[in-house]
């Protein structure tokens, strides 16, 4: 039995200040997280592209994401995923698993025979102490040390 409404696993989002601006189109941010993914480099290394490529040969469809590579690649995307992880990361993990159908079949069109990807952010930055989390921190992705 197909699971309907509420019970489809599936995140609700709205919008209930007046004041907030309009968001950017979510095709144009997945496509920019799509090519952050392909397109990264170090040393002529595409680090994501060979990443997901390696990760998936084993059965392990995860994508670990370095912030500061995502900051260094484009930063207004790093400030959206940072400001608004509940709407980015879905985004980053549909870029994901298109870059993964990329890799397992490149001639085709649907993700049926794609994995899903699970993305995982690091950062080393702006470690918040976790007795300091306020309400400022609602919403946001933040970093917490902690064993």
């Amino acid at each position: 039995m197909a699971e309907q409404g509420w019970d489809a696993g599936k995140v609700y989002t709205r919008n209930v200040f007046s004041g907030e601006e309009v968001k950017e189109d979510q095709q144009q941010v997945q496509q920019s997280l799509f090519d952050f993914i392909q397109n990264f480099r170090d040393d002529n290394v595409f680090v994501y592209r060979d990443q997901l490529r390696r990760n998936l040969a084993v059965g392990d469809p995860v994508l670990d994401v370095s912030l500061q590579d995502l900051a260094g690649f484009d930063e207004s995307l790093s400030q959206k995923l940072v400001n608004s992880p509940l709407e980015i990361l879905p985004l980053f993990e549909l870029a994901a698993r298109n870059s993964a159908r990329k890799i397992i079949a490149p001639n085709t069109e649907g993700l049926e025979d794609v994995p899903e990807v699970q993305v995982t952010i690091r950062s080393n930055t702006n470690v918040v102490n976790i007795r300091e989390l306020g309400s400022s921190y609602i919403s946001k992705l933040v970093c917490v040390s902690g064993i």
